[in-house]
């Protein structure tokens, strides 16, 4: 989505978080005069905001960002090892 907007010869930058319960990726490029970032009700998106649990998109200047975040699913083995570990039960 970002690649189709980019400068010729220009790069792409991932960034990772990674937190107990959040995987954020930052996908920035510099993107051509008057392009414009993914429309929240295209296809694409929809595919994309569909597979991760938040996407958004930010811009400053000639600078674009899609950010997507994967919440981890707490399983019941998840929380039970939590009790344990403050001493519940």
């Amino acid at each position: 989505m970002l690649l189709v907007l980019t400068q010729p010869n220009g790069d792409l930058h991932c960034r990772f978080e990674i937190s107990v319960e959040v995987l954020t990726v930052a996908i920035s490029a510099r993107i051509r005069p008057g392009s414009r970032l993914p429309d929240p009700s295209s296809f694409g998106w929809r595919v994309l905001s569909g597979l991760t649990s938040q996407a958004w998109t930010e811009q400053e200047g000639d600078m674009a960002t899609i950010r997507l975040a994967c919440e981890r699913p707490v399983s019941n083995q998840d929380t039970s090892s939590a009790k344990d570990a403050i001493g519940g039960r």
